[in-house]
């Protein structure tokens, strides 16, 4: 999710007061926060608040929601506390973030190719559990975020439907997330 874990959107700093990102006091115990983007740049936001504990799987649940992720799920390795899961669909990609067919011209892979063939995208989110840290490779496994992507789109942009998949955008380059269709149904792949 943001910053060390499996899988998010983008991993990109922005405006935000620490002190409104480091938790806050719910009367129960402290929160974990991550930051928020722009506010300018921002289309829609869904969050939700779990325990997360040592040895369980933690699901967030956001079938309800108006962007496309639909769940966040993971096994932590630790007892962590309350934390917040938040999805903000974005307008535009920040302006500190390149566009992932962007290419310096450089093999970075060592296959030969220096450029990623040109793709379309969906939606671009910012997905943070926690603040910077909270969730983790180190503390968690089994991390899956789950979206919907309409058959529209793909039908309107001529995309095979083996081809979606999620990025990460972390430390100043994008990384392709193992992404699988779960379903179906008249007008979403799942």
């Amino acid at each position: 999710l943001q910053n060390n874990a499996q899988k998010s959107g983008l991993d990109v700093p922005s405006k935000s007061d620490d002190s409104d990102n480091q938790g806050f006091d719910t009367g129960s115990g402290r929160v974990s926060v991550g930051e928020s983007m722009q506010d300018e740049n921002v289309r829609s936001t869904d969050s939700k608040q779990m325990a997360v504990s040592a040895g369980k799987t933690t699901e967030y649940d956001f079938s309800e929601s108006s962007g496309p992720v639909k769940g966040i799920s993971f096994e932590s390795k630790e007892n962590i506390g309350r934390v917040v899961a938040k999805v903000e669909t974005l307008d535009k990609l920040p302006e500190n973030v390149k566009p992932p067919t962007e290419s310096d011209d450089s093999d970075s892979t060592g296959s030969g190719e220096k450029d990623r063939p040109a793709s379309k995208t969906y939606s671009t989110m910012s997905i943070t559990v926690g603040k910077s840290g909270t969730v983790s490779e180190s503390n968690s496994d089994n991390t899956l975020i789950e979206f919907d992507v309409t058959k529209e789109w793909v039908e309107e942009n001529n995309i095979d439907p083996e081809t979606i998949r999620m990025e990460r955008y972390h430390n100043g380059e994008w990384h392709e997330l193992p992404t699988n269709k779960k379903a179906e149904d008249e007008k979403l792949m799942h």
